[in-house]
């Protein structure tokens, strides 16, 4: 292809496109690099506006890739929120944000702990938390965690002894 073909084909992209094309302008070979930087010009497009562009789109980038990586830890019928430490709410927006600890669960019992994410939720009955980070594991957390789940089934199998001897 030579540089007439790049000149009209860089031409016919849009705005957008070349921006997108500007992040990876390094890729060019010299006589692309030179088509593509005067089309750049003759639009006026300048190299503020690729770093906008740039940064923007690495926001974007790392806003789908958290989502992502939140959303394979988050509700899929074995796995549960359990424990929540610094609380802080806003009375106006009624929304709490909390650390709190996901577990894969066996019948409500939290076993393995997958991660530790600061989440928001409106304060209501049923409402489910949405993560907004990932941090890193909160061992003091899991600990407290499996301690209030041990004493709730030692409670729960000793009433059960309990009422099995009373049926006698």
């Amino acid at each position: 292809m030579d540089v007439q073909e790049l000149a009209e084909q860089y031409r016919q992209m849009s705005d957008e496109e070349l921006l997108r094309l500007a992040l990876e302008q390094e890729q060019l070979m010299d006589e692309a690099r030179l088509a593509f930087q005067t089309e750049m010009s003759t639009r006026g497009i300048t190299k503020e506006e690729v770093e906008d562009y740039r940064a923007e789109d690495e926001r974007l980038r790392l806003k789908e890739q958290r989502r992502k990586e939140l959303k394979q830890f988050a509700g899929n019928g074995n796995r549960f929120w359990y424990g929540k430490s610094q609380l802080k709410y806003d009375p106006e927006t009624q929304l709490e944000r909390f650390t709190t600890t996901v577990f894969v669960g066996f019948a409500g019992v939290p076993v393995v702990p997958v991660g530790t994410f600061r989440v928001r939720r409106k304060r209501r009955f049923w409402s489910s938390p949405t993560a907004i980070q990932k941090l890193s594991l909160d061992w003091e957390q899991v600990l407290k965690v499996w301690l209030a789940a041990a004493a709730f089934l030692f409670v729960i199998l000793w009433a059960v002894k309990i009422g099995v001897h009373f049926l006698r």
